[in-house]
């Protein structure tokens, strides 16, 4: 706050001349205008010119002891004062602007590119808000009762010196101040702390709520997609039964068609068979070779056989007749021939069997011919095999019967021949 200059001796107040010395002229505008602000809280004084009129007024100046100051001034308004960084530029205020290039696409960066928002349905994500517990907070302390502003009175402009001191004291006036501000910066740094507890009250509220939305829309989820599973597997179940019965009724169709078409043709093919065979079409050369080959060779060894047993047979009543003859030989010769007709009878037997096995051979061919006629060669191999075995049996069941007759034979001649030595020696002791 700044004072006019007073002089003690002549008691009068000297006020400050319109123009400033003691700096150069910058701007003129500017200067005019500060000139024109001629108050007592914006001085114009410069400290350059204080000293000079002291330099001229070193005659009028107070005793040694007492040491003059310069006037307050407000520096909010002095320009020597230079606010913010010392590295910034200066007020380019006479600068002319940047001059701007033009371009064509200026209007296409100026507009947005952002499209325009489609509407949407956000009425599920709206949640009833719950009721806040009403919480009074505490009473603010008790503020100090701010002293009505009371304007400082004009003193009388006659002779007045105002020393250091004589205005106000500091420490009085500025402690409400002090106070002031020290309550509303704990108040306020209160504030704040409420403030952040109460943000992270609601932020762990809503981490809750998100937490139970979550787990919410997973079970649901789960409930839906076991509900859509169970609904295709039904779909899915459905659907195979009908292809089921789809394909049991076809399955039946074609066996009743097959079984149809089977009968048809099965008859069909022996009625065409039979008249064809009847009319001489098919000649088999298995059964060409059977009839020509194998079934006269047969029959001639049968033959052949069958008269060697006629010979044995009757070589056999031969002996026997013989036998009976001799008396004294009658006991052994029943015996002999109870072992003869034994003998004969199991020939017999065997001979029986094999035209038994004959005849099934001779039935087995004939049926393995028709079967091979019809087609079914697999039976034919069936047919082979059977031959073969029962010739196989036949032959080995005629070795041992003609094994046995002559064992029979050698038996009854070897018999006869110890016969007619014994009855040479008896008729020789007779003799003597």
């Amino acid at each position: 706050m700044g004072f006019p200059h007073c002089d003690h001796h002549k008691g009068t107040i000297k006020k400050p001349s319109g123009l400033v010395k003691g700096r150069p002229v910058e701007n003129p505008e500017i200067e005019r205008r500060r000139q024109m602000r001629n108050s007592k809280l914006r001085p114009v004084h410069t400290v350059l010119e204080i000293h000079e009129k002291e330099e001229l007024d070193r005659k009028r100046v107070a005793p040694k002891e007492t040491i003059l100051v310069p006037p307050q001034q407000n520096i909010m308004y002095d320009y020597r004062v230079h606010r913010g960084s010392p590295h910034a530029q200066l007020k380019s205020e006479q600068l002319p602007p940047p001059r701007k290039l033009k371009r064509k696409n200026d209007g296409n960066l100026s507009r947005s590119r952002t499209p325009t928002p489609r509407p949407k349905k956000l009425d599920c994500y709206l949640e009833p808000l719950p009721k806040p517990d009403r919480e009074d907070p505490d009473p603010p302390p008790p503020k100090r009762p701010i002293p009505p502003f009371a304007p400082w009175p004009v003193p009388p402009q006659k002779e007045t010196q105002i020393w250091p001191g004589d205005l106000f004291w500091f420490d009085d006036d500025v402690e409400p101040m002090i106070e002031q501000l020290v309550g509303r910066c704990l108040e306020q740094g209160y504030m704040e702390c409420q403030e952040g507890w109460s943000i992270e009250a609601m932020r762990a509220q809503q981490e809750n709520f998100e937490f139970i939305k979550i787990c919410e829309v997973d079970t649901w989820q789960r409930m839906r997609l076991a509900e859509i599973r169970v609904n295709e597997e039904r779909e899915r179940r459905i659907e195979q039964e009908k292809i089921a019965e789809y394909l049991e009724i076809l399955l039946k169709i074609k066996v009743e068609a097959t079984g149809i078409a089977n009968g048809f043709l099965k008859r069909l093919k022996t009625e065409v068979l039979d008249s064809l065979e009847a009319k001489g079409m098919f000649k088999d050369p298995l059964e060409d070779e059977l009839r020509e080959m194998y079934i006269p060779g047969l029959i001639k060894n049968m033959e052949l056989e069958y008269n060697e047993i006629v010979k044995y047979r009757l070589t056999v009543n031969l002996l026997v007749d013989e036998t009976v003859e001799c008396p004294l030989y009658m006991e052994r010769a029943e015996d002999g021939m109870d072992i003869i007709l034994a003998r004969l009878i199991s020939i017999l037997d065997s001979w029986i069997s094999f035209e038994d096995n004959c005849m099934m051979e001779l039935d087995a061919a004939e049926s393995a011919s028709k079967r091979i006629m019809e087609g079914s060669v697999g039976e034919v191999g069936l047919v082979t095999e059977t031959s073969e075995t029962l010739l196989g049996g036949m032959i080995e069941t005629t070795g041992e019967a003609s094994d046995m007759a002559h064992r029979i034979v050698d038996n009854v001649l070897n018999q006869w021949r110890e016969d007619e030595q014994f009855g040479d020696d008896e008729s020789e002791d007779e003799e003597y």
